[in-house]
């Protein structure tokens, strides 16, 4: 059975906490992103932020400011099956999840429409 890692964009566009909103504005506008994930450090995931969000927030902010903390992730491993049942399970206006590897680092995104 075919796993995410097979299927999923590796090395997605993340942005660091301190980054500010209007950079991450630019940048989900300069590449048709829908959302992109805020990752710590160590490149663990610790926020979303999506284009409605960044739109309405003020441009100074930092990103970690505004982004929802509380989202899903999936694993390399898990089948394409596993991955429709999360994305299902949950209300995922942006439509794309972090792929984290058995350390919690994220390695990757996986869309619906890759699926």
């Amino acid at each position: 059975m075919a796993t995410i890692k097979e299927i999923m964009i590796s090395n997605p566009l993340m942005l660091k906490p301190e980054q500010s909103v209007f950079t991450a504005r630019e940048l989900m506008i300069i590449n048709g992103f829908e959302c992109l994930y805020v990752v710590d450090k160590m490149g663990k995931p610790v926020g979303v932020v999506t284009t409605l969000t960044a739109a309405v927030e003020d441009s100074k902010k930092k990103i970690i400011k505004i982004a929802t903390t509380e989202f899903m992730t999936i694993t390399e491993n898990q089948t394409l099956q596993e991955a429709a049942q999360v994305f299902s399970r949950a209300d995922i206006s942006h439509l794309a999840l972090p792929v984290v590897d058995e350390n919690g680092l994220m390695v990757g995104i996986v869309r619906v429409k890759d699926l």
